[in-house]
């Protein structure tokens, strides 16, 4: 007889809903805590950009030692130390060393920018799109805990309906024996038997083995770092609830992954609009107020300079042609992107209704085939315990049986793949 894995039956067994699943992903989920790291960098890059419109401000402290004549005599006047004897000939041509430590306040102010300014624009959008590239892995991640969630779901009922299998065929092997012990059938309809309950036996334990790799791969999903079985409480919902549901839906602009594409193809055409801008002159103003001492951090002398720049890159080498022309080709390509993903979305979420519909005809077409397999196995195993049918016919009608059941889960599990691609295919952002 099939034995049970021991690492599944020996773990603590929880049982969770799906929307308990889904808490738990949204919560620990490694991929989303990566995106959200992810989109603090992005964010953190976008306020580099306000430097357009903030002044930046720096401190200095500056020693210098010289007998450099100009220097020398800068240093004191920079002092306020000058006096008469200063203006010696011998003194001017022929300092002595002197010391100046320069303490020293710089500002600048950016009054127009106009590449800084698109550039800040551009800068926004592509924060704005990495929230909602975050919300459509984040439905992304949701729909696979609930594919997960269900084919674990699936898994288990594939392994009850082998355990009962497996018991089915222990029964058939006790009748076979006992007819064989009575001459009724042959060794060799004997040995069939056997090998049956040998074959169950090894797809039952593959079945387990399919319980615990896809109650690890949730797990795993989840973010969870301890180990345990879980119990899915969630039955599997009833196709007729389903029927037509998606028919008068249509895939909307709004949606995460949809918004985030427009989002960019906007922030391309900001990034154009800003090298195109870098044609234009620009105008600063800055300011800066020292002092000059013998001593450090000293005061003895201050003094301030203020003004008004404006510069202009009229030719820089070909590398404003060249960075404008890169933006106008990123821009366009941002623009088709995001036209062909919205025409693809169209299409594949046609097709999605088509193949769901689809998949809820052949589920139900499964479900009479396995009530009619196991019908039909009833009587064949009735008739062989009264030895009045041959033991190959009971083994086919049990083969027979069983792949019902699998095509059974097997639609199933189809049709749940394609109502949360559905799901995703018409939302819309939070």
């Amino acid at each position: 007889m099939a034995t049970a894995i021991h690492d599944l039956s020996a773990q603590a067994r929880i049982p969770m809903t799906l929307d308990e699943i889904v808490v738990l992903v949204e919560k620990q989920n490694w991929d989303l805590k990566k995106m959200n790291q992810k989109i603090g960098m992005v964010a953190s890059e976008s306020k580099s950009a306000n430097a357009v419109f903030l002044p930046s401000v720096n401190f200095t402290e500056t020693f210098t030692n010289t007998t450099d004549p100009m220097m020398a005599f800068g240093t004191k006047l920079g002092q306020s130390s000058i006096q008469q004897a200063d203006f010696n000939p011998e003194v001017l041509n022929d300092p002595d060393q002197i010391s100046n430590f320069n303490t020293s306040i710089n500002i600048e102010q950016p009054l127009f920018n106009l590449d800084g300014l698109y550039g800040r624009k551009a800068a926004r959008m592509k924060s704005e799109a990495s929230l909602y590239d975050r919300e459509w892995v984040q439905k992304m991640i949701v729909i696979k805990a609930k594919s997960l969630y269900y084919q674990l779901v699936l898994s288990k009922r594939a392994e009850q309906v082998m355990a009962h299998l497996n018991s089915t065929s222990e029964a058939n092997l006790k009748v076979a024996q006992d007819l064989f012990d009575h001459g009724n059938i042959t060794q060799a309809d004997l040995l069939g038997a056997q090998l049956r309950l040998k074959q169950v036996e090894s797809e039952w334990l593959q079945t387990q083995h399919r319980v615990a790799k896809t109650n690890s791969l949730l797990l795993q999903h989840m973010g969870e770092v301890d180990v345990y079985a879980i119990d899915p409480v969630d039955a599997i919902p009833n196709p007729a609830e389903t029927t037509g549901l998606y028919s008068d839906h249509q895939v909307s602009e709004e949606r995460a992954d949809l918004k985030a594409m427009k989002l960019k193809a906007e922030a391309a055409n900001f990034g154009h609009q800003s090298q195109k801008g870098s044609y234009v002159p620009r105008v600063n103003a800055f300011g800066r107020y020292s002092f000059n001492d013998a001593q450090f951090l000293g005061t003895q002398a201050h003094n301030y300079l203020v003004g008004v720049q404006l510069k202009w890159d009229i030719f820089n080498g070909g590398k404003q042609l060249g960075a404008t022309q890169k933006a106008s080709y990123e821009k366009q390509y941002a623009e088709i992107v995001y036209r062909e993903s919205r025409s693809r979305a169209d299409h594949e979420f046609q097709q999605l209704q088509n193949d769901f519909e689809l998949a809820i005809k052949q589920m139900e077409l499964a479900v009479l085939g396995v009530a009619q397999a196991q019908e039909l196995h009833q009587i064949r195993q009735d008739r062989f315990a009264q030895g009045l049918e041959k033991t190959t016919d009971l083994l086919m009608a049990e083969s027979n049986y069983m792949n019902q059941e699998i095509q059974l889960l097997t639609t199933q599990h189809t049709y749940l793949q394609l109502m949360f691609q559905l799901e995703a295919a018409i939302s819309e952002t939070k």
